[in-house]
């Protein structure tokens, strides 16, 4: 499945259409049928920034899940300082492979 792909799939999952979505992230109408191997980091942030449920490491190479964790579901660490450092640290993963990604994109 190509990234391209998976974004319909987030927009038909949105119930969207095509041209809802672009006007919403700011693209011309045409930019999820002219796709071609990626997203440019621009576009990429804006998608990011309106749909923050959106798990852009899956957008991007299809790994995960295509929804990112419901913070309000997720599980509060106790007072344990250990627990909170390794949600951190797990946090800090996240984002690293996401700068990484678009590094890489960036490139190009």
């Amino acid at each position: 499945m190509t990234v391209k792909d998976r974004l319909k799939n987030f927009i038909k999952f949105k119930n969207l259409n095509n041209s809802v979505f672009c006007r919403e992230v700011g693209v011309s109408s045409a930019f999820v049928s002219s796709m071609r191997v990626s997203i440019q980091p621009d576009k990429l942030e804006s998608i990011a920034l309106k749909y923050p449920e959106l798990n852009i490491d899956w957008l991007l190479t299809g790994r995960g899940e295509m929804l990112l964790p419901d913070p309000s579901e997720q599980e509060i660490p106790s007072n344990n300082s250990t627990d909170l450092m390794e949600l951190l640290r797990e946090k800090d993963r996240q984002i690293d492979r996401i700068l990484t990604i678009l590094e890489k994109m960036q490139e190009k």
